[in-house]
């Protein structure tokens, strides 16, 4: 196995963690969500994206965005399944749970108002994939691989 294919599987490994840490609401939780954060940055600090849902940020080499939460919700979302495509309804769903139902439109607005942050700072693209979802690509730092 390539060894950035091996970074991003271990990198999703501790993003699901992380979502297991941060809903279990205690300290222990909190301190490993921490742990799992800085593991994640120590994978290849350069390159990696790390969305704190705490704090409603992104960073990557060194540049920190601030979002919404629905931002964060979301691209954290497109992070736990990268490099697939995650649903409209799936998206809706993780932003809006079970209340009522806001339009498509809504979600699209977020989607590109997420764009608008994080597309030239943090060198990744939101793709919309017609009639399936989204993806997100993370373009290299530097001259490295394209993801």
């Amino acid at each position: 196995m390539p060894q950035n294919i091996a970074v991003l599987d271990t990198q999703a490994n501790l993003l699901r963690l992380l979502d297991d840490a941060a809903a279990g609401g205690d300290s222990l939780a909190g301190e490993a969500a921490c742990v799992i954060t800085d593991l994640l940055t120590l994978l290849k600090p350069q390159e990696t994206l790390v969305v704190s849902l705490n704090k409603f940020t992104a960073h990557r080499a060194g540049k920190i965005v601030r979002l919404s939460p629905s931002e964060t919700t979301i691209l954290h979302c497109l992070l736990k399944v990268h490099p697939k495509i995650i649903s409209m309804r799936d998206l809706h769903r993780a932003v809006h749970g079970t209340k009522v139902v806001r339009s498509v439109n809504t979600l699209r607005v977020m989607i590109n108002h997420l764009r608008k942050r994080v597309e030239k700072e943090l060198s990744i693209t939101v793709h919309n994939h017609f009639g399936k979802g989204y993806s997100l690509q993370i373009h290299p730092i530097n001259g490295g691989e394209v993801k």
